[in-house]
């Protein structure tokens, strides 16, 4: 009889009988009770045992110009090439040109401007940028060379020379330290590069010192820093930008930080402060954060295919749970989590059987039964799904919707479900996201998407999958049902199919009536496409095929059948249009009339910044055809006239060019700022950098003085 009192005790108190009851992680696998060292940060210095250089380098993609499309099979349409006199004589044609529209449409807005935050903008005046509000009233006098503005801060990057420093809309100074690039991370701290490389400061102080090779921030709860300093060393840097850790990060996609001294990855648990790996010492196991309110822990075996689930524990290594589940996810903001049943079960249209999930509470207790393939949190609600069906539950992880919805399940207002493509049924349901109580039933819906209209929210509703329509909150008709809906100025546009794919498509007016209008002397009521050109300028395609220009005023204009809808672009500028036809480009003012000869083959529409735009003409010279490009400005002036073979603005100012193969950097008057060179130049946070396979990368300022 003793002898089998002792065996008893001896099986309570082993090890193995231990963790099926409770006992200790540390005892029953093994694992590092006090945790184990990392390397430090001289380890992962060149040369060191963790020298992360020796990892293949991902070589950086260097821009080249793209090969032009060989010509097409097939005969091919002689063009008639204009001569470079009559180029020449539109050069001096086109400032008139812009001068006479200029006076036509009246006071515009400034030419070259920049929108700022608050209604601020930066104005272009004697070759300078300064600072207007939004009353027009000047705030800060031309300036800056240079503008960069961002919405992170909501001010902008100001340049006077080389360097700049970084100022709020209003133009105060928010950083007057020079740098050549200052990238706001939030609205205290900003990324910055110096001669030496990338630094972290805030209003007063400099936190990382700017001698990095690279700062990446990360944005989530908290942020953090992923940084690899001066020697090529990767560090972990937290939101406070000052307590680091020496890892190898950037190789690491899923990093989570908590509080102010932990940070997860790749199923190690890492004591920021005291530089150590907690728990898990052994490649064997991984760890991850369950709780991090009540220090609750994961551990699981790894395997070459899957990660097998072994226990939850505490921060002391007391054993939790380690036989309920299968696996289990991080509690969410609601105090559940999905977790996964230790038996496998047939799910419908799952071809093999599966561990079920379900939802917990804090005390491991079963809200929601597992019966389901995975678990996803939504905003106010648990999407439920089996494969092809989908259910949902509410905030408590109560069932609302049972998993029998095969199209859609939506939120609406944070108050109500939709739901559509029952087991039984093909019509929608809306549901109470709380007690599951059906609002509306057998609604011919399938799907749905919040849609706004003349200053009213509706809704969009699919229909068999193949019509939508749009509906007031009450589900009651806007419209009829439609092939798509979808909105033009105050109206929408509805199309619709007809027989041999001949397409029609009606107007609706913000009262939700059809709309008739004039095109010459038709009325019509219907119609194939119409788009919005510039101002008062339309593009319309009718049902017979003819496509016009069309005002409402009751100008038509009838175009080549080459001109699409599609093909119609704004040219940002002059309220002008850029028609691409079979002989070239046409560019019409906002009357119809055409301003750019035939002979342009492309045109890009301005730039607001910088008062270009590019073109490429075809000509003939000496009897062969030559293709020519540059940039015409606000003016009408055009600027480096057939002197290159290739050109790009690179901002700043500056542009890339290439003359006999050759790549150099020049400026809007031509003069040289960094000498032709085989390898093209790009720019990168304010500086100029010549990288190549067979010569030493360069780095210049916008100025083209070498920095090292």
């Amino acid at each position: 009889m003793s002898r089998i009192i002792l065996f008893f005790l001896f099986c309570f108190f082993s090890p193995h009988f231990l963790s099926a009851q409770g006992g200790n992680v540390f005892m029953s696998y093994d694992l590092a009770k006090t945790g184990c060292d990392l390397p430090g940060y001289e380890d992962y210095l060149p040369g060191g045992p963790h020298d992360l250089s020796k990892r293949r380098k991902q070589k950086e993609i260097i821009y080249r110009p793209p090969t032009p499309p060989p010509p097409p099979a097939g005969p091919v349409q002689k063009i008639q090439l204009a001569s470079f006199e009559v180029f020449e004589a539109f050069q001096k044609e086109l400032p008139i040109i812009f001068q006479k529209l200029k006076k036509e449409q009246g006071p515009t807005e400034t030419e070259r401007r920049i929108e700022l935050t608050n209604g601020h903008y930066a104005y272009w005046e004697k070759e300078q940028w300064g600072i207007k509000n939004a009353e027009d009233k000047i705030v800060l006098e031309p300036t800056f060379k240079h503008i960069i503005p961002d919405t992170i801060a909501k001010g902008f990057m100001g340049y006077i020379g080389a360097t700049c420093s970084y100022y709020s809309s209003e133009g105060k100074a928010i950083i007057n330290t020079p740098f050549y690039s200052i990238s706001p991370v939030n609205s205290r701290q900003f990324i910055v590069q110096s001669k030496t490389g990338y630094g972290l400061v805030n209003e007063k102080d400099i936190l990382i010192e700017p001698n990095c090779k690279l700062i990446k921030h990360i944005k989530g709860a908290p942020d953090f820093f992923k940084v690899k300093d001066k020697n090529g060393v990767e560090l972990l840097y937290l939101e406070d930008g000052k307590t680091s850790i020496a890892f190898p990060v950037f190789d690491k996609k899923d990093i989570r930080i908590y509080g102010d001294q932990y940070f997860w990855t790749s199923d190690q648990l890492i004591d920021i402060q005291n530089k150590k790996r907690l728990f898990s010492c052994s490649e064997d196991y991984g760890i991850d954060v369950i709780d991090f309110e009540k220090r609750i822990y994961k551990l699981v075996r790894k395997d070459k295919r899957r990660r097998f689930f072994k226990a939850l524990f505490d921060q002391e290594g007391n054993i939790i749970k380690q036989d309920s589940f299968s696996n289990v996810n991080a509690f969410d903001k609601n105090g559940l989590a999905a977790a996964y049943s230790t038996k496998k079960v047939k799910l419908p249209k799952i071809p093999r059987p599966v561990f079920p999930a379900g939802l917990i509470n804090k005390d491991f207790e079963w809200v929601l039964e597992p019966a389901y393939k995975a678990i996803h949190l939504k905003e106010n609600y648990y999407l439920l799904d089996r494969y092809f069906l989908r259910g949902a539950a509410n905030k408590q992880g109560k069932l609302i919707i049972p998993a029998e919805y095969s199209k859609t399940i939506v939120e609406l207002n944070g108050k109500q479900l939709f739901a559509s493509g029952g087991l039984h049924e093909a019509e929608a349901k809306l549901i109470d996201i709380e007690t599951g109580e059906i609002i509306k039933d057998k609604m011919p819906f399938q799907s749905y998407k919040s849609f706004e209209f003349c200053g009213e929210e509706y809704y969009m509703l699919n229909i068999d999958g193949s019509n939508e329509q749009i509906v007031h909150k009450d589900f009651s008709p806007f419209t009829k049902a439609h092939k798509y809906i979808h909105k033009w100025r105050d109206c929408l546009i509805a199309e619709d199919y007809k027989m041999l794919h001949k397409d029609t498509s009606k107007l609706y007016n913000c009262a939700g009536d059809l709309v008739t209008f004039n095109i010459g002397d038709r009325e019509i009521s219907s119609f194939k496409k119409l788009k919005s050109v510039v101002k008062d300028l339309n593009y319309i395609e009718l049902n017979d095929g003819d496509t016009f220009l069309w005002k409402e005023n009751g100008l038509t204009i009838p175009l080549d059948y080459s001109i699409t809808g599609y093909s119609i672009r704004y040219a940002n500028y002059l309220n002008l249009a850029i028609l691409p036809t079979d002989n070239g480009m046409r560019m019409v003012d906002p009357n119809g009339a055409s301003i750019l000869p035939y002979f342009f083959n492309h045109f890009t529409v301005f730039d607001p910044v910088s008062g270009l735009g590019k073109y490429t003409a075809s000509l003939k010279k000496d009897g062969a055809k030559q293709t020519v490009e540059g940039y015409i400005d606000y003016n009408g002036n055009f600027i480096f006239i057939g002197r290159y073979e290739y050109m790009q603005y690179l901002g700043f100012g500056l542009f890339k060019a290439r003359k006999n193969g050759m790549w150099g950097v020049i400026d809007r008057n031509n003069k040289i700022i960094l000498p032709y060179n085989p390898d093209p130049y790009r720019i990168q946070d304010g500086l100029i950098i010549l990288e190549s396979e067979y010569q030493k990368r360069k780095v210049y300022d916008i100025l083209g003085n070498l920095i090292h």
